[in-house]
Formats: structure tokens, C-alpha cells, sequence
């Protein structure tokens, strides 16, 4: 079923007691017409993006580079903590990520830029992101595990 949603969580999420609730009231609100829905997020929304209870998820992503409207180095829409997925968006993702660079997945996935997708507006998230730090580490994480799999994949 193409219009199948998949609740995607990281493990550092800490979801609302009511957050079933009031996922239904931002579907009421979004209508039928989502791919991917961010649900608990971190980093920057634009005002002209947003209606108040959603964005809509636009490029640039970020970090944004000297030079643009929106410099340096912002972030919009990332972490990607608990986010829904509709399987035929998945399509859309998957080709999108086979063309890029091996990277961080959160700025992977944000920067898709595959149709209708939209986040919950900063003041309506579902839980929140329990561990902000981890972001630096994560660089270095991901570096060794690119390393390793780099190594993999070259070893007979």
C-alpha cells in the first residue's frame, strides 16, 4: 500500500505522553496530501515556510554557505528524531540517497528535497531530541564507520 506511513524513531528521542493525540490532530491539519511528516526535529524553521502548526521543508537544509540569503553555516529541519514516512516516498528517498556521497543520514534525509514534506512547527513537536550533544560526536562516529565500511567492501 502506497499510502502506508512508517513512524521512524531515533533512540534519543523522548516522545509526549500524549503524543498520539496530538499526532492525529496535526494529520487532521496536514490533510492527505504529506510524504514525510517531521515530528520531533532540531535546528532552524523559516517563518515563510511555516503556517503555524507546519512547514514546509524547502533547500537549502545547511549548513547554508556564504553568500546565500541565509548565511553561514544555519541549519533547517534536521535531526529527523521521529519522522513518518509514506512507502512511496521511501522510492523518492532511496534514489536520492544512492546518488550522494556517503554521510551523515540526518543531512542525507533533509536534504533529499523529495516532494511534500513537511515538519511540525517548532512549537508543536511531539517529544523533543534528549541528546543535543551527541552532534559533534557524531561526525567523528560517522567517520569511523565510513572507514570501516570503506574497508569492508574493498576486502575480499
Amino acid at each position: 500500500n502506497d499510502s502506508a506511513a512508517f513512524l521512524v524513531l531515533q533512540d534519543d528521542t523522548l516522545l509526549a505522553a500524549d503524543w498520539i493525540a496530538r499526532l492525529r490532530a496535526a494529520l487532521r491539519h496536514t490533510g492527505p496530501s504529506w510524504e514525510r511528516l517531521l515530528l520531533v526535529w532540531w535546528g532552524l524553521a523559516r517563518d515563510a515556510d511555516c503556517d503555524g502548526t507546519v512547514c514546509t521543508v524547502k533547500p537549502p537544509a545547511g549548513p547554508t554557505e556564504a553568500g546565500s540569503v541565509d548565511c553561514c553555516g544555519k541549519r533547517y529541519y534536521h535531526g529527523l528524531q521521529a519522522w513518518l514516512v509514506r512507502t512511496r516516498s521511501l522510492r523518492c528517498l532511496l534514489r536520492r540517497l544512492r546518488r550522494r556521497p556517503m554521510k551523515n543520514i540526518d543531512a542525507l534525509m533533509v536534504n533529499c528535497n523529495c516532494p511534500r514534506t513537511l515538519a511540525l512547527a517548532p512549537g508543536g513537536m511531539l517529544g523533543e531530541h534528549l541528546d543535543r550533544e551527541l552532534g559533534s560526536e557524531r561526525a567523528a562516529v560517522n567517520d569511523a564507520w565510513k572507514a570501516n565500511l570503506t574497508h569492508m567492501m574493498l576486502s575480499p
